[in-house]
């Protein structure tokens, strides 16, 4: 149970955001790949792949660091008692680092199918699951449940590095470089947040608190470290937090009122 419960916290951000952020991007590259148009569908997926580095950095990055008190906030409510919170934290942590591949792997997924890569992606796909299953039968024994989220999260990892692969012989013109460059600043300024965040922890520890009591203080505790992230983005990847915002006023906007 413990196990579905770190699951289901570490999947809730991609149903919550990944799906609603690709739903009106996708589209705009599956257009200009299937038109053969490969340099606008190119400077598009840099567009995408860094709006969704923007988002999904800082939630992995702080869903591991206060997986106690998310794991408290979703299921302390006289189903899960402390013992069954300490059980979901270890695997929630390894779940919530496999977020920023997820997105990128998605993404890479989605522009890989829309060049008519299926079977590329059927290959990848079952080589991953049989490399989760290998890694599951290693881990469980010494790790238990955090082994099995282990295991999936060292799957999901492979799965985008071999995405990212077949993404470079299909489109030769995309520097791997340069990509590797903008999300490694993405990355950087979520390794500051995260790195504020546990200096936070330690001058404001919230961890076995009663839920009520501890609310205020996670949340300042938050929004401390999405505001240095914010400022390390600035320093770091300018463009890609231009972009990011741009894109998500242009989500907000499309949903507004009379739309």
């Amino acid at each position: 149970a413990a196990l579905s419960f770190a699951n289901a916290l570490g999947q809730a951000p991609r149903v919550a955001l990944l799906l609603p952020l690709m739903t009106p991007l996708f589209p705009l590259i599956a257009k200009l790949v299937s038109e053969d148009r490969e340099a606008d569908a190119l400077s598009a997926f840099r567009r995408v792949a860094g709006l969704l580095g923007l988002v999904s950095v800082p939630m992995m990055l702080l869903l591991a660091v206060y997986a106690d008190e998310t794991a408290q906030l979703a299921f302390q409510r006289g189903r899960c008692d402390a013992a069954c919170i300490d059980q979901i934290a270890p695997p929630l942590q390894f779940y919530a680092f496999a977020l920023w591949p997820a997105f990128g792997a998605l993404l890479m997924n989605r522009t890989l199918s829309a060049a008519r890569r299926q079977r590329f992606i059927l290959i990848a796909t079952a080589i991953t699951v049989a490399l989760t299953i290998v890694l599951d039968i290693l881990l469980l024994g010494p790790m238990e449940q955090a082994g099995l989220a282990l295991a999936s999260t060292l799957g999901v990892y492979a799965s985008a590095a071999m995405l990212l692969g077949g993404l470079r012989d299909e489109f030769p013109s995309l520097s791997i470089r340069a990509l590797g460059r903008r999300q490694g600043a993405i990355l950087i300024a979520g390794a500051i947040s995260a790195a504020a965040a546990l200096a936070l922890d330690r001058v404001l520890p919230t961890g076995g608190r009663e839920t009520l009591e501890m609310l205020p203080g996670l949340a300042a505790k938050i929004a401390v470290a999405l505001a240095v992230y914010y400022l390390a983005a600035r320093l770091l990847a300018r463009a890609e937090l231009a972009e990011g915002i741009r894109s998500l006023q242009s989500l907000v906007t499309r949903r507004g009122p009379g739309r």
